[in-house]
């Protein structure tokens, strides 16, 4: 320990820890090079620009991408809704020379016999 008489004590403690920061401060030969961080970032960016996602991230034609679903979604929309239409606007289906009654045709039929029904007493 190093000690002081009391009138330059607050001198003394400021030169100990300039000398103390000066024996901190990494030599010139350890400090990067001029250039060093902006070489690292851009590697970094280069690193992270090969993942698999990078044409979904990067890509310079979102409009176009998300066009493309609407119209195939829409798409897709009309034939099921086409679809359904003609499975449910056809009273009957032709099974060979005879008509045979839909589904819904069906069901209502035995709605009415359920309702139909008397039960003993």
């Amino acid at each position: 320990m190093i000690e002081f008489s009391s009138d330059r004590t607050e001198s003394a403690q400021l030169d100990v820890l300039c000398s103390l920061f000066e024996q901190l401060r990494p030599s010139s030969e350890l400090t990067p090079s001029v250039g060093f961080y902006n070489r690292v970032l851009r590697r970094i960016e280069k690193v992270e620009r090969q993942s698999i996602w990078v044409p979904f991230i990067y890509s310079r034609s979102y409009p176009h991408v998300a066009a493309a679903f609407l119209v195939l979604s829409l798409v897709v929309l009309g034939y099921v809704v086409a679809i359904e239409r003609s499975v449910t606007d056809a009273p009957y289906n032709l099974i060979g020379d005879t008509f045979s009654p839909t589904l819904e045709d069906q069901r209502d039929a035995v709605l009415m016999q359920i309702l139909a029904h008397s039960r003993p007493n």
